[in-house]
C-alpha cells in the first residue's frame, strides 16, 4: 500500500491553475470552468494510491463542468474500468449516453469508463475507486452498468461508503495480501449492492424485456461481421413481422439502425483496443460494404475518424491497464522540495484542445 500521491492548484500560479487542473484530470476528464461568471477559473486538489489492483482517487474542486468523450477515451487508456463514485455537494447532473443522472450529496455512481458520459457539478468532493471491468463484469455478468445511481440514505449506499471510505484509511504498511483482500470486499460489496439497486432493474426492464428483443440484439451482436445482415433476415430468423419489428426498435429509430449504431460501437472499441488494424479491414470485419461508407458512418456517428482514434491511442497515458501509469503521470505535476515540476502552459489557449 503506498501513501496518497496529492496534486494542488494551490502549488500553482493564480493564472495557471485552469489549465493545470485540466492536465490534471485529462486521464479521466475534459473538465471545463462552469459557463458562469461567478466562477471563470477552476481549482482542486486530486490524489491517488494504489491498493492491490485497483485505484483509489480523491478530489475537491471547484464548481465546474466535464466530460469523457471519444477521444478522452482513445487517450486515457482507461476504457477496461469502471469508476466507483461517492460524491459530496451541493448537487451534479450527467448524462451517461441518455441515462440522466441528478446526483446529491452523499450519493455514488457507477461510471463506465469506456463509454461517454457528461456532467456540471458544483463545488464538492468526491471519493472513488476505479475498478476492472473483467472483475466486476464476473460477478455482475450481461448487465448495463454505466449510468447506474445509489441514493444517498439507502443500505446499499451506506455499504459502499463504508467500502470506500475504508480503502483510503488502509495504512501505507498494509500488506499486498491485505491490499487484494480490500479489493474483494470493493467488488463483492458492489456486486451485492447492484443486485438490490433499483435503478439497475430499471435498466434491465428497458434492455432485457421482451425476451423476443433480447434475442434478436444477441443475433445482431453475433452477426454484425455478416453485410446480409438486415430486417429481412431477422424476419426470416424470428418469424417477425416489418411493423412488429419496428415497434420493438422505435426508440432506435428502426432496427436497421440499431445495427448500424451497434456495429459502429463495436468496431470503434476494436479500433481502441488494436490500434493497427487497418481501415478496411476495420469496415469489412463489421460488416460494411466499402471502406469509404465505413468512415462516412465512423464520422457522423463520433464526430472523429478512425485514423483520429489512431492518434489518440499513440498518446496513451495508461497503457496494458496498468493503473501504476496513471500514477506516473500525475507524479509530473506534483511538488519537489516545495517546487512544482510541471506547470501548464502560459497560456489559455489549451481550454479549447478537448
Amino acid at each position: 500500500m503506498q501513501n496518497i500521491l496529492q496534486v494542488s492548484t494551490d502549488l500553482v500560479d493564480p493564472y495557471l491553475r485552469t489549465d493545470y487542473w485540466r492536465d490534471v484530470t485529462r486521464p479521466l476528464f475534459d473538465s471545463l470552468p462552469c459557463q458562469s461568471s461567478l466562477y471563470p477559473d477552476m481549482e482542486g486538489t486530486f490524489g491517488v494510491k494504489m491498493a492491490g489492483s485497483i485505484m483509489f482517487c480523491n478530489a475537491t474542486f471547484s464548481p465546474q463542468r466535464y466530460s469523457r468523450n471519444l477521444k478522452i477515451i482513445s487517450r486515457s487508456g482507461l476504457e477496461d474500468f469502471y469508476l466507483l463514485q461517492l460524491f459530496t455537494g451541493n448537487a451534479s447532473a450527467a448524462d451517461c449516453e441518455g441515462t440522466i443522472l441528478s446526483i446529491g450529496n452523499s450519493d455514488i455512481y457507477l461510471l463506465d469508463l469506456g463509454r461517454t458520459f457528461s456532467s456540471q457539478t458544483s463545488a464538492g468532493s468526491t471519493l472513488s475507486l476505479i475498478l476492472h471491468r473483467e472483475k466486476l463484469e464476473k460477478l455482475i455478468p450481461g448487465k448495463k452498468l454505466h449510468g447506474i445511481l445509489f441514493k444517498a440514505g439507502q443500505p446499499e449506499t451506506h455499504l459502499l461508503a463504508n467500502v470506500i471510505t475504508g480503502i483510503i484509511n488502509l495504512a501505507p504498511s498494509t500488506t499486498e495480501t491485505m491490499a487484494q483482500t480490500a479489493e474483494n470486499v470493493a467488488l463483492s460489496s458492489l456486486a451485492l449492492a447492484l443486485h438490490h439497486n433499483k435503478t439497475l432493474a430499471a435498466l434491465d426492464d428497458q434492455v432485457f424485456i421482451p425476451i423476443l428483443r433480447s434475442r434478436i440484439l444477441s443475433f445482431i451482436d453475433l452477426n454484425l461481421a455478416e453485410p446480409s445482415l438486415d430486417i429481412k433476415m431477422i424476419m426470416t430468423r424470428f418469424k417477425v413481422s416489418r411493423a412488429h419489428l419496428y415497434r420493438m426498435f422505435e426508440a432506435e429509430g428502426g432496427v436497421m439502425r440499431a445495427i448500424r449504431e451497434r456495429r459502429l460501437d463495436t468496431a470503434c472499441r476494436f479500433l481502441i483496443s488494436k490500434p493497427d488494424t487497418t481501415i478496411p479491414l476495420l469496415g469489412q470485419l463489421f460488416g460494411f460494404s466499402s471502406p469509404e461508407h465505413f468512415q462516412k458512418s465512423f464520422r457522423d456517428r463520433f464526430n472523429m475518424t478512425p485514423n483520429e482514434i489512431k492518434q489518440e491511442r499513440s498518446k496513451l497515458i495508461v497503457k496494458c491497464g496498468r493503473l501504476s501509469d496513471m500514477q506516473d503521470y500525475l507524479s509530473a505535476y506534483t511538488t519537489h522540495n516545495g517546487t512544482v515540476i510541471r506547470q501548464a502552459p502560459a497560456s489559455k489557449s489549451s481550454a479549447n484542445n478537448g
